[in-house]
């Protein structure tokens, strides 16, 4: 992921947070795109889809 695209994808997660109203946010971003698991959100669980694909589950709280 270029540094572009992170920084479109950390802008986008503070604007859920701050100005959509949500307290908290998460993602499931595939475990082999390491690349997009850099825009500040915390690890909690590695799941795997309905799909058979593993994924990793990331999330945020506003104020964090």
């Amino acid at each position: 992921m270029t540094e572009e695209r992170v920084g479109a994808a950390i802008a986008y997660r503070d604007w859920r947070l701050n100005e959509c109203g949500f307290e908290r946010i998460i993602s499931l971003i595939r475990a082999d795109n390491v690349a997009s698991q850099r825009v500040g959100l915390e690890h909690e669980r590695d799941v795997v889809s309905m799909e058979d694909v593993s994924v990793r589950m990331f999330s945020i709280e506003r104020g964090s």
